[in-house]
């Protein structure tokens, strides 16, 4: 398989972890159970709140690296699309 083809590839299978509403639960679910925790949490308590908004931090940052992977897909995709028919 082709770097174009691989790439391809994986922006599907990125795209449906994005869809699939299991991996959506999961991540409102974690997000939810960060914000509860930093809201409870004491004032004075810097580093526990500090480690849930790194956790914050860090699902945004893994549903970014989703999408960059399902836009790089599209973009292969079009490209071959534009490449003439050999």
């Amino acid at each position: 398989m082709d770097k174009a083809q691989e790439a391809i590839a994986r922006g599907h299978r990125a795209d449906a972890l994005l869809s699939d509403p299991l991996m959506s639960e999961a991540f409102d679910k974690l997000e939810k159970a960060y914000f509860d925790g930093w809201k409870a949490s004491d004032l004075r308590d810097t580093a526990g709140r500090e480690q849930l908004f790194i956790a914050v931090g860090q699902l945004n940052k893994i549903r970014d690296h989703l999408k960059s992977i399902v836009r790089d897909g599209k973009v292969e995709q079009a490209t071959l699309a534009l490449k003439p028919q050999e």
